[in-house]
């Protein structure tokens, strides 16, 4: 792990989980008040229930092998979670309930694993302590959170009574066919495709950790640089570098949890699975019968609008760039799997999605660490995403008649809008590498590049006006029987 990068994330995250425990204790006061459900029971329910928290826990279990420890350690915190798996499985006997084995053995390894972590920062010193807290703390955070995301999902249901899933619903007609019930009914032909973007979705957790880990361990691929422009001819470079953008997912992960809740209440939905009950997947009603007489609302998280699934995968897929090539591949099908499911289990309507682009968009803009010169560009392109968000949900809840003169004007609409928050995101990400920056203090740390050698007066041009360093010309021979000129770029000091 390069330290400075270690520095960097453990600044964040001590700030990041002192925030997050004075949350925690706000959100328990709010429940003895009466408002949505105590964090700490629904952590307990969670474990016992439902899938969420186990599997975060899980995560933290492979998260700790990214510490490489010791072997005489992994046979105690394997040891230790076996002990805590049996003892949460025994409650059964006291409650009354019946946990499955899988939640018990991920809670157990999980615990243990954070457990041992602990104890392993306690006991160490200076730069090793840091590389511990740079993996115990992500764990802490994404389990930590879990709970969080619950209280706030039950508060919408209190906050928010009333749903627009008929509005929803006769928005996604306009693309001529229910394009959830069509998904869900293709996940009943293939269960296989089903069942794997089952555990994609489920795994979101996992996923963040390790693309997490990989950035505070690899170093940025040498495929980003074609995004840089090309260099002008006679100009030869040996390196280019390449700035380091990756622990911005921290806050973005987060950036998204809360405006995503703020929208949840803006335009609240349950999705079709909850709102049209054994109707889904096979027997979608006309349009014109719903806004008639809209569904009964479940009491259920009022938690659609936008699908936070998507804007987390998108996140990950994004920040899976400056990775090897494979991790991008695999965020991608990631990102992939993760649009089936939210669509083809009932979760969410197709709207869900398309919104999810632009209100990512902007998490992404407003949490990227680049140069302080890229900050009218970082401005303008969440302004596009925010511009985007507000569109959609006006013309979402007051605009259906316009949807509907056409399918393919809205299938255009909602393909533009995806595809123009792509490539507003690449140039973004474009500018951020001429720019530099990406949370680091130099250029150099990230590529261990000292010197880079430009010729002819156009490189030194495209140097000067790029590299943050000193140039300064030296002598240089002939070049094809022509004086040129040689320039040294060196990198600015720590």
């Amino acid at each position: 792990m390069a330290s400075e990068r270690i520095d960097i994330t453990v600044r964040r995250l001590k700030w990041i989980l002192l925030a997050l425990g004075v949350i925690w204790l706000g959100c328990e006061a709010a429940a003895v008040l009466g408002y949505s459900r105590s964090p700490l029971l629904l952590a307990c329910i969670n474990v016992v229930a439902l899938p969420h928290l186990p599997i975060a826990l899980a995560s933290a279990f492979v998260f700790y092998f990214c510490s490489r420890p010791g072997s005489r350690e992994t046979l105690q915190t394997v040891g230790l979670g076996v002990v805590l798996a049996a003892g949460l499985k025994s409650l059964d006997l006291l409650g009354g309930w019946v946990t499955p084995l899988p939640y018990c053995t991920c809670a157990g390894l999980g615990v243990s694993s954070l457990i041992m972590l602990a104890r392993r920062a306690w006991r160490t010193r200076g730069t090793e302590r840091r590389q511990v807290l740079a993996v115990l703390l992500p764990a802490c955070l994404v389990v930590g959170c879990i709970p969080l995301i619950f209280f706030f999902l039950m508060l919408t249901i209190e906050l928010r009574p009333h749903t627009y899933d008929a509005l929803a619903y006769a928005a996604d007609g306009t693309f001529g066919f229910q394009v959830s019930f069509w998904m869900g009914r293709v996940f009943e032909a293939a269960p296989w495709l089903a069942l794997t973007a089952l555990v994609i979705y489920c795994t979101l957790p996992l996923a963040f950790m390790v693309i997490l880990v990989l950035h505070l361990r690899g170093e940025p691929e040498k495929g980003d640089r074609h995004l840089l422009p090309e260099r002008p001819e006679g100009c030869f470079a040996q390196k280019v570098p390449v700035p380091f953008f990756g622990l911005d997912i921290l806050p973005s992960f987060l950036f998204v949890a809360v405006s995503g809740f703020l929208m949840y209440l803006a335009f609240p939905l349950i999705g079709p699975l909850f709102a049209f009950g054994d109707d889904f997947p096979h027997h979608p009603r006309p349009v014109a019968e719903v806004l008639a007489s809209p569904p009964a609302i479940a009491e259920v998280p009022r938690n659609c609008m936008p699908s936070l699934h998507t804007a987390w995968a998108l996140l990950i897929w994004w920040h899976a760039r400056p990775l090897a090539r494979w991790v991008r591949v695999l965020a991608g099908i990631y990102l992939g799997f993760t649009l089936l499911a939210t669509l083809g289990y009932g979760a969410h309507y197709a709207f869900d999605v398309v919104v999810a682009f632009p209100s990512t968009l902007v998490a992404q803009a407003l949490c990227l660490s680049a140069s302080p010169s890229l900050r009218p560009r970082r401005l303008m392109t969440a302004s596009w995403g925010i511009l985007l968000t507000a569109f959609w949900l006006l013309l979402l809840r007051h605009g259906l008649s316009v949807l509907a003169l056409s399918p393919l004007l809205t299938a255009t609409a909602a393909l533009g809008t995806v595809i123009f928050t792509l490539v507003q995101e690449r140039a973004l990400y474009r500018a951020a590498l001429l720019a530099g920056g990406g949370g680091l203090s130099s250029t150099s740390e990230v590529s261990g590049i000292s010197e880079l050698r430009y010729l002819s007066d156009p490189a030194c041009a495209y140097v000067g006006a790029n590299w943050p360093g000193e140039i300064s010309p030296r002598k240089n021979p002939k070049k094809n029987g022509k004086p040129a000129r040689e320039f040294d770029c060196e990198a600015p000091a720590n």
